[in-house]
Parts: structure tokens; C-alpha cells; sequence
């Protein structure tokens, strides 16, 4: 019972889709708040003398507003001005928030997510998450992450600290430009020196997503019960089943001594070889499209096809497919394939050409139901 319940099997697309409905997928935050970083840092030294340049025009012009008092366009102007100064960043940073969840796990939208879980609110089971495994991976790399920004943060202040000083010695204007590419070349440096732990954090989700999908054996046959049972799943089983059945049959027809027709609506293929067999096999048959698929393979590889409508039928209904033809119409089928075997060896410069059996011997009980 303890095996039964150990997640050993791989999850089968069913559970993979049934959790994504659930908004269960492989998220990594650390690459996500990573890239985002990276981004923002980016547009920062990338916007920067812009965003300096736009930031004094502002300032000017509301001194000038202040003082002649027109405090109307000194809020218009501000906002416009202020927004049009953090728009790039901003559209930077929300693209790469869409994006960047995207690169692992894939798009995923669930109102199952949404929906108050009140098990979630179960304090003894919040104390199992806080001393789980999980949370002691969540612990390591909020030390890491920590030891990593204290160890580059010191360097880039020991780095650029002489650069810091010297800013008071420039003018306003460039010293502000000169402050923001400062500023986005440390965060920047802060924000690379993530990867490495978004790079250990990235396998790891995978491997705990997987972990977490695993299904127990019993969820896997109970899963299979319930595929199997659903009306359109046992429709495409049986309709495979047909195909394969109709292939491996067609893949006979070749071998066939003999196809009996009706002409148009049954087939049925005969083989026969005395020394392994004890009576003629039905290695096809088929009805209408069927019929006329067999007719047409049998063409293409010069099996004979004779017409006997009453036997054709008889064979079709009386005998299932890979099976031995039933007794009563040994008599009947003997006729048939004593003149086909007479006519293969004519073909080949031995004996006389047969005649085409007449009137077969086919008993009143067959005539009568067929």
C-alpha cells in the first residue's frame, strides 16, 4: 500500500494540462526579477542624459510657473512632463515582466488560481511549508542571494567611490547625467551577478515541477479507466483498431491464392498451401470500398479474381479474418482453387489451359441463408 502511494510515474499530458488549467506551471522568480533588474538598469543608462535632460526643463519652468503664480499649469505640465520622463523605463519593465515568465513554463491564465483555497488557510499545514523542503532551498538562496549583492555591492563602491566624490565639481546638469549612468552601471553590475543564482534556480523548479506532477500508480490507472471509459476515446481506440486491422489485412492480399468476389460488394482472399495448412485461410475480406481496395491490390500483384457471388458471401459471413473457411464449403472452395492452381501452372508452359468452374458445389443450406 506505502509503494501505491509513492509518486514514481511520469506525468502523462492529461496531468500536465489538468495542472496547467490550475495555473500550475514552472516559474522561476529569480530569473524573472533577474531579467527584470537587468532591464530596468538598462533603460536607465540607455535613457538616462534623456530622462536628466527632460527632469531640468521640468524644473525651470516650474520655478518660472511658481513665480507667476499659475499653479494650474504648474500640476498640468508636471505630470505630463514626469510621465513622459519614466514612460520608457516603465514600458521597458513591463514588457520584460511579460516576457520573461514566458521563457520557462510557457503562457498560462487559470481563474482556478483565483479562487479562495480556504485549506491554504490551515495553520498546522502553513507550519509544514515553513520546515519543508522548499522552504530550506527558499532559505539558501535568500543567503546567497544576500552574500552575492553585499560581496559586489562593496566592490562597486570601492570601484566608482572616487567617481562619487567628484560629482560635486561638475556642473548640475551633467553631474545629475553623470549621478544616473553611475547609479545604472552598479545596479546593472548588481543585477548580472544574479544569474548565477538564477542559473541554479532554473533546473532547480524544473526538477521540482516534475517532482511535484509525478502521479501515484494507483492515479495513473485510475486516470486510464477514466480516458478509456469517456465514449470518444473508446470511438478513436476502436477507429485506430480498424485502421490497423484494414492495413494488416490489405498487407496480405498479395500472398492470397485467390479473391472471390461478388463482384462489387464482398471480397474475400484465400490462401491455401497444403503442406502447412489443413484448409484454405481468409487472409481479407471486405465489403464495397473495402472490396473494391482488395480487387485493386490484387490486380497489382496478379492475384486471380473470380466471380462467385453466393460462395463470396458465404465465405464472408461464415469465416472471420486469419481464419480457416468452415467445412461445408471445402467442396466448393477445392473447385476454385484446383482451377487456379491449374491456370498458375499453364501460366508457367505446364499442362493445358483449365476451364472456368461452372455450377460450384455449394450445399442447399448455404444457398438458401445466403
Amino acid at each position: 500500500m506505502e509503494s501505491a502511494q509513492e509518486k514514481t510515474e511520469d506525468a502523462t499530458e492529461k496531468r500536465k494540462q489538468d495542472l496547467k488549467k490550475q495555473g500550475s506551471v514552472v516559474r522561476s522568480k529569480e530569473l524573472t526579477t533577474t531579467l527584470i533588474l537587468i532591464a530596468g538598469t538598462s533603460s536607465l543608462l540607455i535613457f538616462a542624459k534623456y530622462c536628466a535632460s527632460n527632469f531640468f526643463d521640468l524644473f525651470s519652468i516650474w520655478n518660472e510657473d511658481i513665480r507667476l503664480m499659475q499653479l494650474d499649469h504648474v500640476l498640468g505640465f508636471g505630470i505630463k512632463t514626469l510621465l513622459l520622463i519614466i514612460m520608457p523605463i516603465i514600458l521597458v519593465l513591463f514588457l520584460t515582466s511579460f516576457i520573461s515568465p514566458l521563457l520557462i513554463g510557457g503562457w498560462s491564465f487559470s481563474l482556478e488560481a483565483l479562487e479562495v483555497k480556504w485549506s491554504r488557510m490551515d495553520p498546522i499545514a502553513g507550519l509544514g511549508k515553513i520546515f519543508s523542503k522548499k522552504s530550506l532551498v527558499e532559505l539558501i538562496k535568500s543567503i546567497v542571494k544576500f552574500l552575492v549583492i553585499v560581496v559586489f555591492a562593496g566592490i562597486i563602491l570601492n570601484y566608482f567611490l572616487d567617481k562619487y566624490i567628484n560629482i560635486s565639481q561638475l556642473p548640475v546638469e551633467q553631474s545629475v547625467v553623470y549621478t544616473l549612468y553611475l547609479l545604472g552601471i552598479g545596479f546593472l553590475i548588481l543585477s548580472l551577478s544574479l544569474i548565477a543564482v538564477a542559473v541554479i534556480d532554473v533546473p532547480w523548479q524544473l526538477f521540482s515541477f516534475l517532482e511535484q506532477s509525478r502521479m501515484t500508480k494507483q492515479e495513473l490507472k485510475d486516470e486510464v479507466k477514466d480516458s478509456e471509459g469517456k465514449p470518444e476515446v473508446k470511438n478513436k481506440i476502436a477507429e485506430l483498431r480498424q485502421k490497423l486491422a484494414r492495413r494488416r489485412m490489405m498487407a496480405e492480399v498479395p500472398t492470397a491464392d485467390v479473391i472471390i468476389t461478388n463482384p462489387t460488394h464482398f471480397a474475400c482472399a484465400l490462401k491455401y498451401d497444403g503442406k502447412k495448412m489443413q484448409a484454405p485461410v481468409l487472409v481479407a475480406k471486405g465489403t464495397d470500398l473495402v472490396a473494391q481496395q482488395i480487387q485493386k491490390v490484387a490486380k497489382e500483384n496478379d492475384v486471380p479474381i473470380l466471380s462467385y457471388p453466393l460462395l463470396a458471401r458465404a465465405v464472408y459471413y461464415t469465416t472471420d479474418f486469419n481464419k480457416a473457411v468452415q467445412p461445408i464449403l471445402y467442396k466448393a472452395i477445392a473447385q476454385v482453387l484446383a482451377y487456379v492452381f491449374q491456370l498458375k501452372s499453364f501460366k508457367e508452359g505446364k499442362g493445358k489451359q483449365p476451364v472456368l468452374p461452372g455450377e460450384l458445389d455449394i450445399p442447399d443450406e448455404i444457398r438458401s441463408k445466403y
